[in-house]
C-alpha cells in the first residue's frame, strides 16, 4: 500500500513537471495574442505651425493605416544596439492630415517622462521615419532608455536620442529649438556613421512616373488603392490619374507632389466633380490627402505652375508656328499688292530753231570728264 501511495505520488510530481515545463514551452516560444496597451488612455497632440490641430488617442491613431519595416536602433551612449520589425503610422501622414504650413522648420517631441527632443522637417517628413506603435508584431518593449511605449519615433540612420518614446506632443516649430540631446552638445543632425542603409517599407509607397520629352518625374502615393497615371498635359500643367479602390473598402491616398513638377495651387477633380484635399506644405513640397468610394474612379489635378519646364519652352512649337504662319502671310500679301513698274520712254530730241533755246541745255564743260 505504501509502495502504491509513493508510486502514484511520484507519476503526481512527473505531470506537474510535465505541464510546468509545457507551459514555459507556451510562453517561450508561442506568439501572445495582441492585446491593447495598458497606456491606451495617452493622446497624442500634433499642434504649432500647422492649419488642423490634432488631438489624437491611442485607439485612432491604431486605426489609421500602418507601415512595417526593420531598422536599427543604436544609443550614442552605449546601451546595446536594438533591430526589430517597427510597424507604425508614416509621420509624413499624420504630418499631411494636421496641415503643416510651409514655414516649418522643425519638429519638437514631448514625451509622458519629461524627455524632449528635436527633428528636422526635412527628416520628420522622410518616407521611412514612423511612430511606431508596434516592435516584432507586439506592443512595444521597454528598452534600457525611454518609458515603455505606447509609441516611439523611428528615425532610420539617426542615433537613439531622435528615438522619443512615450510622446505625448509633436509640436511643429518655425524656429531652431533644440532638445535635451542637442542643447547639451551632440550633433543636431545624430547620423550614424556608416549606417546609412534605407530600409524598405511593407507595404511600398507607389511611384507614378511622369514623362515629359527626355525627363521623368516622381511622385509618390502612400493608398490603399491602385493609382496609375493614365495622361498628362504639360499646357494644362494637369496630370490624369486611375484610381481603383477594392470592393468593399474605403479608399485613401497620400500624394507627395514636388512643387519643381506641378505647384501650388491645385484644382482637384474626381470623376469630373470638383473636390477638396487636405494639404500640407513645405517649400518644396505639398502633400494631398484625398479619399475614395470602392471602384475605379478618374482622378485630376490641375496645378498653378509647371516649374521644371519654363512657359517659353512649353509654347515654344506653338509660337514657332505662329511665326511661320505670320512669315508666310506677309509674304503672299507683298506679291497681291505689289504694282508692277511701266517702262520709262525718253521723248526723243527735238531739232532746235532759230531763236529758241534747245530743249536740253548741253552740259556745262566743268561737269564734262
Amino acid at each position: 500500500m505504501q509502495r502504491l501511495h509513493s508510486t502514484n505520488m511520484r507519476k503526481t510530481v512527473g505531470m506537474a513537471s510535465l505541464a510546468l515545463l509545457l507551459a514555459s514551452f507556451l510562453v517561450a516560444f508561442v506568439p501572445l495574442p495582441r492585446a491593447a496597451p495598458a497606456q491606451s488612455s495617452m493622446t497624442l497632440l500634433i499642434d504649432g505651425d500647422v492649419n488642423r490641430p490634432l488631438n489624437l488617442t491611442y485607439n485612432e491613431l491604431y486605426s489609421y493605416p500602418m507601415v512595417s519595416e526593420v531598422a536599427e536602433l543604436r544609443c550614442v551612449d552605449g546601451y546595446p544596439d536594438v533591430t526589430y520589425n517597427w510597424t507604425g503610422i508614416p509621420l509624413f501622414y499624420l504630418l499631411t492630415l494636421a496641415g503643416i504650413k510651409p514655414d516649418a522648420y522643425k519638429i519638437e517631441t514631448i514625451c509622458s517622462d519629461g524627455y524632449t527632443s528635436d527633428l528636422f522637417m526635412e527628416e520628420a517628413l522622410n518616407t521611412t521615419t514612423i511612430l511606431a506603435l508596434e516592435a516584432n508584431g507586439t506592443t512595444l518593449p521597454q528598452l534600457a532608455y525611454g518609458p515603455e511605449g505606447p509609441n516611439r519615433l523611428v528615425v532610420p540612420d539617426k542615433y537613439g536620442y531622435k528615438w522619443a518614446s512615450g510622446i505625448q506632443e509633436i509640436k511643429v516649430v518655425t524656429t531652431d529649438y533644440k532638445g535635451e540631446y542637442e542643447s547639451g552638445g551632440y550633433s543636431d543632425e545624430a547620423d550614424v556613421p556608416g549606417l546609412d542603409t534605407v530600409p524598405t517599407l511593407t507595404p511600398p509607397l507607389q511611384g507614378l512616373d511622369v514623362s515629359y520629352g527626355n525627363q521623368t518625374f516622381e511622385v509618390d502615393a502612400f493608398t490603399n488603392a491602385s493609382i496609375t497615371v493614365s495622361s498628362f498635359n504639360p499646357y494644362q500643367k494637369t496630370m490624369n490619374l486611375n484610381v481603383t479602390v477594392p470592393a468593399g473598402t474605403s479608399g485613401f491616398a497620400d500624394i507627395i507632389l514636388q512643387q519643381n513638377f506641378l505647384g501650388k495651387p491645385y484644382n482637384i477633380t474626381l470623376d469630373g466633380n470638383p473636390i477638396s484635399a487636405l494639404e500640407g506644405d513645405t517649400n518644396t513640397t505639398s502633400y494631398l490627402y484625398l479619399t475614395f468610394g470602392e471602384g475605379s474612379h478618374t482622378l485630376s489635378l490641375s496645378a498653378a505652375q509647371f516649374e521644371q519646364i519654363p512657359e517659353t519652352f512649353l509654347y515654344y512649337p506653338l509660337l514657332l508656328v505662329l511665326a511661320l504662319l505670320l512669315i508666310t502671310t506677309k509674304s503672299l500679301t507683298r506679291r497681291k499688292t505689289r504694282v508692277p513698274k511701266k517702262p520709262t520712254t525718253i521723248p526723243p530730241s527735238l531739232p532746235a530753231q532759230k531763236g529758241s533755246a534747245a530743249p536740253f541745255p548741253p552740259p556745262s564743260r566743268t561737269n564734262q570728264v
